[in-house]
């Protein structure tokens, strides 16, 4: 399908927006020294963090939690009653004509976090270099 690729790119937009954000905090502080880089990189490395590992982790829990009977049972009825109630939905669309029903994906463009990161990118740059001679004038 010709989306797949552009939905790849944009579920993976916002933490390179992050991750640049990231790499332009570490750049102005290294110009600088201002201490004000070093929360804006320790923030764009917490929103990296969070978008790229918090996931993976948050299932590893989800799959390692107990369950008492009554709550497993309770979920197998659920998980059951979804599929049949997707497979009626199926068949009447296939009676009544329509194609199968196509899978929901949101997708948000990170227009803030795109305007954080050019805008710490623009005052980083007219940073001046302080002054490091420790011979005195």
């Amino acid at each position: 399908m010709i989306l797949d690729p552009i939905i790849t790119i944009l579920k993976w937009l916002n933490p390179l927006i992050y991750l640049a954000g990231l790499v332009i905090a570490i750049w102005a502080f290294r110009k600088s020294l201002k201490r004000g880089y070093i929360l804006l990189a320790i923030y764009f490395a917490l929103c990296t963090f969070s978008l790229l590992a918090m996931p993976s982790i948050n299932r590893a829990i989800n799959t390692h939690r107990t369950f008492t009977k009554s709550e497993e049972v309770n979920e197998k009825i659920d998980a059951a009653v979804q599929k049949a109630v997707q497979k009626a939905i199926d068949h009447v669309r296939k009676e009544e004509g329509y194609g199968p029903s196509a899978g929901r994906v949101n997708l948000t463009l990170p227009v803030v976090p795109l305007i954080l990161v050019f805008g710490v990118w623009m005052v980083a740059k007219k940073e001046k270099t302080p002054n490091k001679s420790s011979e005195p004038t």
